[in-house]
């Protein structure tokens, strides 16, 4: 059986973890006076949130009008999707240069236990939860691995995506059956006027 391609939330989420690593290193780059550095990770930030934001303002997928639009969405979906995949893509091939002076900023190397809990977040990640930005390098985990597990499975993925939280629940499904019954009946006499009937 083919693996699906990862949903939007997948994304998201991804999205959303990335942002807040790299707004960690902005800061410590601000801190040790690298201009350059901090201005080009702020911008990948900023395309981050903007991502993010459009993700937000989605309508709720119980609401049967905002269900039909979301129907519509999937073409912004993809748009979104891909934004994210050239984004990440990137960022794999600045991630072990962007730890290697982490490290050098921090005076810690990432593979020791850290001294303080701003190195312990940005190499190993929230709680030891291992999304930390680690070293840098895809073979040894951590983030990096993360990332490009999410792209492989896009690459990979056959074209059906994993559902996102987004789609419409069996409830809502009902809803929407009893209000085209609804509406059939209350449109009767219009379908028996003009003959539709």
């Amino acid at each position: 059986m083919a693996e699906s391609k990862p949903g939007l939330h997948e994304w998201m989420r991804m999205a959303a973890l990335v942002q807040k690593r790299l707004e960690r290193v902005a800061l410590l780059y601000d801190q040790d006076k690298a201009e350059r550095e901090a201005r080009h990770t702020r911008q990948q930030v900023d395309k981050l949130k903007h991502i993010l934001a459009s993700e937000k303002h989605r309508p709720p997928a119980h609401d049967f009008a905002a269900a039909e639009r979301q129907l519509q969405q999937s073409n912004v979906d993809e748009l979104q999707i891909q934004q994210l995949y050239e984004l990440f893509e990137v960022l794999l091939h600045e991630l072990p240069t962007v730890s290697r002076d982490m490290q050098r900023i921090l005076g810690c190397p990432w593979g020791i236990e850290p001294r303080g809990y701003v190195a312990a977040e940005l190499f190993h990640g929230d709680r030891g939860a291992k999304n930390g930005i680690g070293s840098g390098m895809v073979e040894d985990g951590y983030l990096p691995a993360m990332i490009d597990a999410l792209l492989r499975r896009e690459r990979k993925g056959t074209g059906d995506r994993t559902p996102t939280t987004q789609s419409l629940t069996a409830d809502a499904l009902q809803r929407r059956e009893q209000m085209v019954r609804k509406w059939g009946v209350q449109n009767n006499w219009f379908n028996k006027h003009e003959g539709l009937d």
